[in-house]
């Protein structure tokens, strides 16, 4: 006939309601505990850590060129020498107005 021992997992500090086992490691009829693979329980908390990110930015400034005329003059003088050619011979009690290349003379 088989022989069933019945072990129960607990803690050490929890008998098995016969006073037994009060922080004493022991169960009922004197035998050894039995002890059960550790169970986790997680009590979880996040804290911040700042992390440097860093965006580069850079400004230019460009020059763009327009054109635009400006207007110059230049100033110079030439001396001609205009000839009348043969004098015209007018009555002397007449003023002589007789065009010469789009001028009056006056004789």
């Amino acid at each position: 006939m088989k022989r069933h021992n019945h072990h129960h997992c607990h803690g050490f500090g929890h008998g098995h309601g016969h006073g037994h086992g009060h922080g004493h490691g022991h169960c009922h009829h004197g035998q050894h505990p039995v002890v059960c693979p550790t169970q986790y329980q997680f009590n979880d908390c996040y804290v911040e850590r700042e992390v440097p990110v860093i965006h580069p930015v850079v400004t230019v400034n460009r020059k763009h060129i327009v054109n635009v005329p400006r207007h110059y003059y230049t100033q110079s003088t030439e001396n001609v020498v205009v000839d009348p050619g043969n004098p015209v011979h007018c009555n002397t009690n007449k003023p002589c107005h007789k065009p010469f290349h789009g001028l009056f003379r006056n004789c």
